[in-house]
């Protein structure tokens, strides 16, 4: 039996989220503990709400995945999606 591909294999969906979510951190000076955890900072959750929505709408990502990611239900992923769309 193939073994599966490593998660950090460049081009999985997991290195792909991970660059994505560094990526942005970075240029938002968020540390990624803040990311995941319950802060509710407007310079926080911006970050989120543009990982959210790059991850969504670029690459396809299914909502509960970035979910995961990004600290917060998916119920929270589509709110921020459609009021990014509004």
């Amino acid at each position: 039996m193939p073994r599966q591909a490593r998660l950090d294999t460049p081009g999985t969906l997991h290195h792909v989220i991970v660059n994505i979510i560094q990526e942005i951190c970075d240029e938002r000076e968020v540390n990624i503990k803040e990311l995941s955890s319950v802060i509710r900072r407007l310079f926080v959750s911006k970050a989120r709400r543009i990982i959210a929505c790059r991850l969504v709408k670029d690459y396809g990502i299914p909502l509960s995945e970035v979910a995961r990611h990004v600290g917060v239900s998916t119920s929270a992923v589509s709110k921020m999606i459609d009021s990014e769309v509004n």
